[in-house]
């Protein structure tokens, strides 16, 4: 017997037909109040497809949606493994939205774990007919205690890491800081659905997220035909920053990078915000008229190594500087750094990026609450600015 997907208002968008439960081996994804106290994703479900039109509760983003949930034990021995099982298995959706992440700082390093990057490289590379699955996560929680660069499964290129905004348009006090965060959405005073047909006021990226995958999904309704590339580069166009604060309550604020090719001028980018907050209405109509299809297929990457003899001495040579030379100009996406750096507390270092046009975005953060994280030990970082 399969349960209801733990409230009513999501049982016209829940289909049983793919879901399955990792944790158990089993199709059984079991979601009711005895089985499963903890809604979470239940309240996840409701920002994406909560039913319209029924004269109850709250309308999801995108209503008419199909959910998909899938079972992972995250407190089980093998949970590496039910994770890539779950994100292998979402070849079979169009989006697959994440709204969690590891707790500890550089506790999903792809160097250490290869396997995760393979099932990201294998959802957008396989799903939708190689068109690619839209992987979206919460960008964290982390606040002033870790930044979202610190997980590989956020700052991946194959991946969209969203951070979360309060309704006076300040970032929420908890969002993680990042230079891979894309976009933003609403994260506090959510009012979702929750276990035994009733409603929740809730917090954090978890319910930002869901926002952007929803949004994701009517671009595709609107242009079936768009790359997860494409996704991405739409949702970094048609965020807004008209009404987020200028400043921060943490991070670095806001600069205008040096992109010409949309618009004529460069685009606004904040560690707080990513690139600004969800405009789902100018995605979709931008997504509609969009001709470009850019895939994993057609993905070109370029890599150098360099290496410095300098010793960072703390209170006396605590600086280090390193050029990479790029012989030709290029449209950037992405751009990762990997570091391999013997520290013994790497949460008391600042380290920064800056492109030729001066367009500089931080890495690793000095921020008075950090937790002690050690040495960073080949760990790739990303930006998206």
């Amino acid at each position: 017997m399969r349960s209801p997907p733990g409230h009513s208002d999501l049982n016209k968008s829940y289909s049983t037909a793919l879901d399955f439960n990792f944790a158990t081996g089993t199709d059984n994804v079991t979601i009711n109040a005895a089985a499963l106290p903890a809604s979470h994703g239940t309240l996840v479900a409701g920002v994406i497809s909560a039913g319209a039109g029924n004269g109850v509760g709250t309308v999801g983003i995108a209503s008419g949606a199909t959910l998909v949930g899938y079972g992972v034990d995250y407190a089980a021995a093998n949970a590496a493994s039910q994770i890539v099982a779950a994100l292998q298995k979402s070849v079979e959706v169009d989006v697959a939205n994440n709204s969690w992440s590891f707790v500890d700082n550089f506790a999903d390093n792809f160097a250490v774990n290869p396997e995760y990057k393979a099932a990201l490289v294998r959802a957008v590379s396989e799903g939708r007919g190689g068109l690619g699955t839209s992987i979206v996560f919460a960008a964290g929680n982390a606040g002033t205690t870790g930044t979202s660069n610190y997980h590989n499964f956020q700052n991946s290129p194959y991946s969209i890491a969203v951070g979360a905004v309060d309704s006076d348009g300040k970032p929420s006090s908890f969002t993680s800081l990042g230079a891979n965060v894309l976009i933003s959405a609403a994260g506090r005073d959510v009012m979702t659905t929750t276990l035994s047909d009733r409603y929740e006021s809730v917090n954090g990226t978890s319910f930002a997220a869901p926002a952007v995958s929803a949004a994701v999904g009517l671009m595709l309704q609107a242009n079936p035909n768009l790359g997860y590339r494409d996704i991405q580069e739409i949702l970094a166009y048609s965020a807004h920053r008209t009404g987020l604060s200028d400043g921060a309550n943490f991070g670095d604020g806001w600069r205008t990078n040096g992109a010409d090719n949309f618009n004529g001028g460069g685009l606004h980018f904040s560690d707080a915000f990513g690139y600004g907050f969800l405009n789902v209405h100018d995605a979709v109509r931008l997504a509609e008229t969009w001709t470009q299809q850019q895939t994993f297929a057609n993905l070109a990457t370029v890599s150098k190594t360099v290496s410095s003899a300098q010793t960072l001495v703390a209170g006396s040579n605590d600086h280090i500087s390193l050029d990479i030379l790029v012989t030709e100009a290029v449209n950037l996406e992405h751009a990762q750094l990997s570091i391999d750096l013997n520290w013994l507390n790497s949460g008391d270092i600042d380290v920064y990026l800056t492109s030729p046009d001066g367009t500089q975005v931080r890495l690793v953060y000095d921020l008075p609450e950090e937790s002690r994280v050690g040495s960073i030990r080949n760990f790739t970082f990303s930006s998206v600015a």
